[in-house]
């Protein structure tokens, strides 16, 4: 896809349908709803709420208060959940692209308008009302808020980070590799002034590197997050590091020292990142420190167990992400993900599939050491907006033993208290961000996938209006959602 130059983008948006709603503006009461308490982790029958001004005003079970005398609205039966936040979706991102620059094969991840207005729709469709976007073109970042706030685009919350920082051959406007120490730290004002939140530091950095990132993200009042792979996590958080994505804490340094010539051998073909976990000892005293460490600083994790199962089947993409769930995804943001965990998975020998896959038990494990130390704990897809890989992330969890309850706090609230963010609750006084099902998401995750209706910002969406606006962003528009 083509970006749009405005004048046509402005003619199209203009002949788009528009979008059905319902405006709570004035206040209003939403009755006969199951309400999926992820507090009391109870389901409370014939609940009500009254929403005024893009908040939770009063809420309440059986009888209706006898004061309120503005609209009702019958739900129906049907179960009532927070809006769910992603802790990592690229909702700013296009598809990943290998493109020559200064004579160099560099890969780049552009972000495209009518990309992340897709992504966002469908976030919004899946239950998904706030995202955590780890790292992306800082202007796109700041484009995206602003037409949110403004109204002109639809879609959830967002914190962001912008440029990710990582040498070549990684390159475009996502991301930078500052050349001095002065370039690190001008690299964090812009972001800062810009608007972010984070500042995201990625795989390649050397460990003096890291060090100055975090020093840089420090001075100008951003978070320090890393995507690592060769430098430990000990040595990061020892570094004063805010935030580790993802369950790939595939460093030599924490594995038993027979292990690491075997494991670094592993290294240029890529393979290392799934034989780590059927190599590590959790009982060993370097996880141990490792947990004792993350507990102490209360650090908080974004495991993205998907991306693990993603590196197993990288060759089988469909065994993890359906056709049925992709065909809710941006086609060229998904066929670029199939394509880069194809090119990727190219490089292993004939036992490295194998020895992925028999790592998954590895993941689990490493999942549960994570939440026996009660350590914050995001759940996150490393998807575009990612709202239909959400119900996948969740089961992942709950396949690691994490009780259904419990991820569904996971998911709400808990991640919302760690953010720092007034949602996460259907109780007086939050933003009333929340979604109806027709089905109890305690039972099923897939209950997510039929998402009947989502407020958020003062406004009441349909699924269907919301998928049906997103495919009209399509080029051309095709009858896949």
């Amino acid at each position: 896809m083509h970006k749009l130059n405005p004048a046509l983008a402005l003619l199209l948006l203009l002949a788009l349908p528009s979008l059905s709603s319902t405006s709570l503006a004035e206040p209003i009461l939403f009755h006969n709803f199951q309400h999926v308490d992820v507090v009391e982790q109870r389901i409370k029958a014939d609940s009500w709420i009254i929403i005024d001004n893009g908040l939770i005003q009063a809420t309440g079970q059986s009888e209706l208060p006898d004061d309120f005398t503005g609209e009702t609205r019958d739900m129906n039966g049907l179960y009532a959940l927070p809006g769910l936040i992603d802790g990592h979706a690229h909702v700013t991102a296009g598809p990943h692209k290998v493109e020559i620059i200064d004579g160099r094969p560099t890969v780049t991840i552009e972000s495209v308008d009518e990309i992340t207005r897709f992504n966002a729709l469908s976030a919004l469709a899946h239950g998904v009302t706030t995202v955590r976007n780890p790292g992306g073109d800082t202007q796109a970042n700041t484009r995206y808020d602003a037409m949110i706030k403004r109204g002109d685009w639809l879609g959830p919350t967002a914190l962001h980070a912008g440029k990710v920082i990582q040498p070549s051959p990684f390159g475009g406007s996502a991301f930078a590799h500052p050349d001095s120490r002065e370039a690190w730290f001008e690299e964090a004002r812009r972001q800062a002034e810009a608007g972010m939140t984070y500042f995201k530091l990625y795989v390649s950095l050397s460990e003096d590197e890291l060090k100055t990132g975090i020093e840089a993200a420090h001075a100008h009042g951003l978070q320090a997050i890393a995507h690592l792979d060769q430098v430990s996590w000990q040595t990061a958080l020892e570094l004063g590091v805010d935030g580790l994505e993802h369950a790939l804490p595939t460093s030599a340094e924490l594995l038993p020292e027979k292990h690491r010539d075997a494991f670094r051998a592993m290294i240029p073909r890529g393979a290392h990142q799934a034989a780590w976990f059927t190599m590590v000892d959790f009982d060993s005293p370097k996880m141990q420190e490792l947990f004792a460490t993350l507990h102490e600083k209360q650090t908080t994790l974004n495991l993205t167990l998907l991306v693990n199962e993603m590196i197993a089947y990288a060759n089988n993409l469909d065994a993890v992400v359906t056709p049925r769930v992709a065909a809710t995804m941006h086609p060229d943001s998904w066929a670029a993900t199939r394509d880069f965990m194809a090119t990727a998975a190219a490089l292993w020998i004939e036992d490295d599939q194998a020895t992925a896959r028999q790592a998954l038990a590895g993941v689990q494990e490493f999942t549960r050491r994570i939440v026996a130390a009660d350590i914050p704990l995001l759940i996150g897809t490393d998807g575009n907006g990612a709202g239909p890989l959400m119900a996948i992330e969740m089961q992942l969890h709950a396949d690691a033993g994490i009780p259904a309850w419990d991820v569904l706090a996971l998911a709400t609230y808990r991640s919302a208290k760690a953010l720092e963010l007034n949602t996460g609750r259907i109780a007086p006084s939050y933003e009333a961000d929340l979604m109806f099902m027709a089905e109890n998401p305690v039972q099923s995750f897939e209950a997510l996938r039929r998402v009947d209706s989502v407020i958020v910002d003062g406004q009441l969406y349909t699924r269907g209006a919301l998928l049906e606006r997103a495919n009209d962003l399509l080029d051309p528009p095709e009858p896949r959602l």
